[in-house]
């Protein structure tokens, strides 16, 4: 994903483990399908890999780091006014993203 290092968290330490493979990849369907085939490690997003961990096809490796939150954004065309599909498009959004990214 361009990054050269993982920022890990557990409570307050911070540690950041460079990332010095030669494999480039900027889809993380891909980086999870490697990991589940042995091909290294991955940080990936809990609602991306919850499946994959509960029958065992993934294994934590670090369950008490966290790592470095990424922002969310939804992007639509800018518009004088708002329809309100896509006003309740962005609720329902909002709403049903949130608890993936909480805590």
């Amino acid at each position: 994903m361009g990054r050269q290092q993982w920022e890990l968290q557990r409570a307050s330490t911070l540690l950041r483990v460079p990332l010095p493979g030669r494999t480039l990849v900027n889809s993380i369907g891909v980086v999870k399908s490697m990991a589940e085939n042995g091909q290294g490690i991955a940080m990936l997003p809990t609602f991306i890999c919850q499946a994959a961990v509960s029958t065992g096809g993934l294994q934590p490796v670090l369950p008490d780091w966290r790592g470095q939150a990424d922002v969310l954004h939804l992007v639509y065309p800018k518009q004088r006014f708002m329809p309100p599909k896509l006003r309740g498009f962005i609720d329902l959004a909002v709403a049903s993203l949130k608890p993936l990214f909480s805590g």
